[in-house]
């Protein structure tokens, strides 16, 4: 069997078990293990279904990889043959199309999948690994920062386990930054290198001596000044930046990682001693929920996005999050439904997000977080009959910013009960 029919297998496997079973046949063929570590490596490819969609003219709302499959028709090469990173925009997009159109549908189809660093089967990157573990390979190393998880209000007293650690939540760019034979390097959380984004950080570091991992954020007097930064791809000396460490990784050549956080941070303050503009983040050691909710009360009310809350005696869980917490203001709206968008994947055709305006029509927003498979069903049924448009959606958000953009916004329910939305043009309704 070769590799293209043992992947149609695996999406077919119903089972966890015989879905192991079934990858597990992959990863034992040098081919299958070859197709596995570039899906999943993010240094090879950097490709998104909106990219992908465009470069197939992909109706919007369908899937962008059974899509494909209809245009494909070639007998051609079974692997792109080399890095996409380097290469940008337009040119990327033709590359791709051109060696996709040539190959058999069935091969287009998961090598696009490939492409989106999505196989869409249910396979992940942690069960590749575990397999690759038990079958004796080397497994696939994809940078990871650690995350955190939410945390609900209602849940502080049953989840929190005390001594903890507690932070102010910064509004900046994540930032894993290394010190290693010299060479500096600064990735962002999703490990994109932006080390040339920040030359005045670079300056900063390589005064080190020794290797060093720090994960921290930066940050700025202004945000989006420092976003626009990012996301024109150049750097500028427009705002002095810095850098506000949590925590450290590597210590002069030493690996800190599985040592507990209490013990990590108490390597921030030598290595960064001779630093102006990169700096220990403040944490305060806590042991009763009242100093939790003290804190969080007076950084939310001194303007602060919230709190992130980290068990003393946790070692670093590169991509885990079920370690830290944030804890967020939870504000709630509720808003006119104007527009709908359909999903991709197994989301193609039902609905997966929302238009929305406020009465004022100043303030408007997209979601599709909240929205599970039997709303999207619910509400894919309204939209056909075309009683969707008009509803009232309500929804929770964590922040209305000056520009009035709503920040991760969250869909609650429709309110059947309400006519009209609230009036979000001179701020929070629920203030």
């Amino acid at each position: 069997m070769d590799l293209w029919n043992m992947l149609e297998e695996l999406e077919s496997c119903s089972g966890s078990l015989l879905k192991k079973e079934a990858l597990r046949r992959i990863l034992k063929t040098q081919e299958g293990e070859d197709f596995m570590r570039y899906a999943f490596n993010d240094e090879v490819y950097n490709l998104s279904d909106k990219s992908l969609a465009k470069a197939f003219k992909v109706e919007k709302g369908k899937d962008v990889t059974l899509s494909i499959m209809e245009k494909c028709d070639g007998t051609g090469i079974d692997f792109i043959p080399f890095s996409l990173k380097d290469y940008s925009g337009d040119v990327k997009l033709a590359m791709v199309y051109r060696m996709l159109s040539e190959m058999h549908p069935t091969v287009a189809k998961w090598q696009a999948r490939a492409l989106l660093h999505d196989l869409r089967c249910g396979v992940q990157l942690k069960l590749v690994n575990t397999i690759l573990e038990e079958i004796g390979k080397q497994k696939i190393f994809v940078f990871e920062v650690e995350l955190c998880e939410k945390l609900e209000h209602e849940a502080l007293e049953q989840q929190l386990k005390f001594p903890l650690i507690i932070e102010t939540k910064y509004d900046g760019i994540r930032a894993m930054t290394s010190l290693k034979a010299g060479t500096v390097t600064i990735m962002s959380r999703h490990g994109n290198d932006v080390t040339h984004l920040f030359p005045e950080l670079v300056k900063e570091l390589s005064i080190l001596k020794g290797d060093f991992v720090f994960d921290g954020e930066i940050t700025s007097v202004d945000f989006q000044t420092l976003a626009k930064r990012v996301q024109r791809n150049e750097p500028s000396n427009d705002l002095p930046l810095t850098y506000n460490v949590f925590d450290i990784l590597m210590y002069e050549g030493q690996d800190l990682t599985a040592r507990p956080l209490g013990e990590r941070k108490h390597f921030l303050k030598p290595a960064l001693a001779d630093m102006t503009n990169i700096i220990p983040a403040a944490s305060y050691m806590v042991t009763t929920l009242k100093e939790v909710l003290d804190f969080y009360k007076e950084i939310v009310g001194n303007g602060g996005e919230g709190i992130i809350i980290k068990p003393i005696h946790v070692p670093y869980d590169a991509g885990g999050r079920k370690q830290w917490f944030k804890l967020k203001p939870v504000h709630s709206a509720e808003m006119k439904v104007i527009g709908a968008t359909y999903g991709n994947g197994r989301k193609f055709e039902v609905i997966s997000s929302l238009d929305l305006i406020d009465t004022s029509e100043t303030v408007r927003c997209s979601v599709g977080s909240g929205i599970d498979d039997e709303w999207g069903r619910d509400l894919t049924a309204l939209f056909k009959a075309n009683k969707l448009l008009g509803k009232i959606a309500e929804i929770q958000y964590s922040e209305l910013t000056p520009t009035k953009s709503i920040r991760f916004p969250r869909f609650i329910a429709l309110r059947t009960d309400k006519t009209e939305a609230d009036d979000l043009s001179d701020g929070h309704v629920d203030e």
